[in-house]
């Protein structure tokens, strides 16, 4: 069996950004939709939106920008800040799944 490394990191009380949150921030870069977004990652609209609302509220600058519906179908793009944020989330992942030795002796020590 072979560990899988998942992070969440903890930036700031009550402020963390892990699987979930990458994984809908990728799914609205990808479709350019909440809701799709949202089908996508498995989770409701709402706790969708209240993910992204956090998450702009949070940063210096929103991590998602959006449009508003109506006649022309609303939409929603990932920031340059919010693909930075992905961008480093995915680097400090790399990072610990390159040390296969150390996951494989943390396995080890399990029951």
């Amino acid at each position: 069996m072979l560990a899988e490394v998942q992070i969440n990191v903890l930036l700031k009380p009550g402020l963390a950004i892990g699987p979930d949150t990458i994984g809908l921030l990728s799914a609205i870069a990808d479709t350019g939709s909440i809701t799709a977004a949202a089908r996508a990652s498995s989770i409701s609209y709402k706790k969708a939106w209240h993910m992204i609302d956090r998450l702009n509220t949070s940063f210096k600058k929103p991590l998602v920008s959006t449009t508003k519906g109506g006649d022309r179908r609303g939409g929603a793009i990932l920031t340059d800040m919010g693909a930075e944020v992905m961008t480093l989330y995915r680097a400090i992942l790399t990072a610990a799944a390159s040390r296969p030795k150390e996951l494989q002796k943390l396995l080890a020590l399990t029951a």
